[in-house]
């Protein structure tokens, strides 16, 4: 169980640069400087002072693992979850706090550290951030989370939580940003977004990370939105293996800035559905962003955070 989440954790690590700690081996110090961890113009490059409550609201998506390889409990909610954002000096994001409710009630609550702990994803993952928070006393890390910082108006991501080796542990997918507000949803146009998705699938003997793309079409004049998401495993090696489509039932009434629908796809053993939640950010739905949840209804569950734009 707990080798079942940490197989999320470790996977995303071999992904990413600079996570191995330590640096020993020397040699391309001298080489040109790596882009900045958060792009200028973004999001998260000045999120303001303090983005709390309504304005950094999202859905949320989590589930936990309780047994060994078998999964154990999930939620899916809009409700309550909060990220809250501190910043340096220059403006830019220094620490992302996600408060976010648990399986089984309370919240799941974390500050994660841009400044120290975040690293630049490569492979799969490149253009996302990850940070960390805690070590277990096996030196594994304890808590991790994976966000995509090029977005102007929005971030998406996931996060994992291993409390101790011994112990269940959780993972979920969030979605945050500066909210377009109800009077400036467009009416009577439609645009058309394109972004990225990360999730996790648990099959219920181990964990796998996914990658992926959706193309979405927000009808202003019926009010819905529909698409799809291609979606990919990835392998301990960085390689990817396409996994399923899910596509979007029509999402209704997107005239308040949020909806939510049903995601559907076929599976070399079946179909997952499940829930998607999302919202519209930006002054005028310049970006949309949010998770969504699968299952086939036994063993197998994912679950994943998305962002795009039009």
């Amino acid at each position: 169980m707990v080798s079942t989440i940490r197989a999320i954790t470790c996977v995303s690590l071999l992904t990413l640069s600079a996570c191995g700690g330590g640096g020993g081996g020397g040699g391309s110090s001298a080489a040109s400087a790596p882009p900045p961890l958060i792009p200028p113009g973004t999001f998260l490059a000045a999120p303001g002072a303090n983005c709390t409550g309504p304005a950094c609201t999202g859905p949320e998506s989590s589930v936990s693992f309780t047994n060994p390889g078998v999964f154990g409990s999930g939620t899916s909610s809009a409700t309550g979850a909060q990220v809250t954002i501190a910043t340096d000096a220059t403006g830019k994001a220094s620490t992302v706090t996600i408060n976010v409710p648990a399986p089984g009630g309370g919240f799941y609550t974390h500050p994660f550290d841009l400044t120290t702990t975040g690293v630049a994803g490569t492979g799969p993952f490149a253009g996302f951030i990850s940070a960390f928070d805690g070590i277990n006393a096996d030196g594994s890390r304890q808590n991790q989370i994976l966000l995509d910082p090029n977005l102007t108006y929005s971030s998406y991501g996931l996060w994992t939580n291993i409390p101790t080796s011994a112990a269940a542990g959780a993972t979920g997918a969030l979605a945050f940003g500066q909210l377009t507000p109800a009077s400036n949803v467009p009416i009577n146009v439609t645009f058309s977004y394109s972004g990225k998705t990360i999730g996790a699938m648990v099959d219920g003997t181990k964990s796998t990370p996914l990658i992926g793309s959706e193309t979405l079409t927000a009808n202003f004049t019926n009010m819905n939105l529909t698409g799809s998401f291609s979606l990919s495993t990835v392998a301990a090696s960085g390689a990817t293996t396409p996994w399923t489509t899910l596509n979007i039932s029509p999402a209704a009434n997107i005239m308040s800035g949020a909806y939510t629908g049903t995601v559907t796809g076929s599976i070399s053993s079946g179909t997952v559905s499940g829930p998607i939640n999302g919202k519209f950010y930006g002054p005028t739905a310049q970006e949309t962003a949010g998770t969504w949840s699968v299952s086939d209804g036994a063993n197998i569950h994912a679950i994943g955070g998305y962002g795009a734009k039009r």
